[in-house]
């Protein structure tokens, strides 16, 4: 009878030693995989997608866990129409983004500034995401070329409990006017999702993310082709083609 209570007691102990070598080695392997992926990369842009005229590249960055994304595509508008896409609270309003808030805006003959701040839903459980934002876009004279910077602003008001509140941002438009009313857009995508959002996922849905993002940009645009800002000069078509002829020879 002792024999078999032997028997009996011992099997548990055998799978508990099975379960605990196995768990033991998974975390091995993940911990050697992530350092293997973060010390991995090239810092060179990789085509990720191409859809639709829309481009979409990434990059790794060595000590970076976190994919950069970028996305390249031309548009038929005007230089304010789609900075208007961009800032107007009334076009978020009227395309079903009443989320976004501006807190406070500077302008000035070329130069524009402001905080502001929405919310991106997340897919269960994960909470909310809160981008508090300080965008500037600055246009250069000459070219006519403007460049938006968006940079997370995380500490312009206080916290709330209902979101995740991120606290690495920098996203860039390059806008540059090349001739026949159209816009080459170059959009940089530098976000962490923060939270215990795993940065694997962010990687794998970063190319479908950012192309939908920018599809989506490119049709609201489509809207307001034609409208224009009183602090935007909009370029003329001659100084667009010598502005282009230049940067051919180069």
């Amino acid at each position: 009878m002792d024999d078999v209570k032997a028997i009996g007691s011992a099997k548990p102990r055998k799978w508990l030693w099975i379960g605990s070598t196995v768990l033991l080695a998974v975390f091995i392997l993940l911990t050697v995989g992530h350092f293997i992926w973060l010390g991995s990369g090239s810092n060179e842009w990789q085509l990720a997608q191409e859809k639709n005229g829309i481009k979409i590249w990434t990059q790794k960055t060595p000590g970076n866990p976190l994919l950069k994304g970028r996305a390249q595509f031309k548009v038929q508008s005007t230089l304010g129409g789609i900075l208007k896409v961009v800032y107007d609270l009334d076009v978020h309003k009227a395309n079903k983004m009443p989320e976004f808030t501006v807190l406070g805006s500077a302008r000035m003959p070329g130069y524009f500034s402001a905080f502001n701040t929405f919310e991106q839903p997340m897919p269960f459980p994960f909470k909310a995401r809160e981008f508090m934002l300080l965008s500037q876009h600055l246009q250069d004279p000459k070219t006519h070329v403007i460049e938006l910077n968006a940079m997370a602003a995380p500490n312009k008001t206080p916290p709330s409990d209902c979101c995740v509140r991120l606290v690495h941002v920098h996203n860039r438009y390059t806008l540059t006017p090349v001739g026949n009313g159209e816009v080459e857009m170059d959009f940089l995508w530098d976000i962490d999702m923060g939270g215990a959002f795993p940065y694997a996922l962010e990687n794998a849905a970063l190319p479908g993310t950012l192309y939908k993002a920018m599809d989506d940009f490119r049709n609201l645009i489509a809207k307001y082709k034609n409208d224009k800002l009183d602090y935007i000069t909009e370029p003329s078509e001659t100084r667009v083609s010598a502005y282009a002829a230049s940067l051919s020879v180069e």
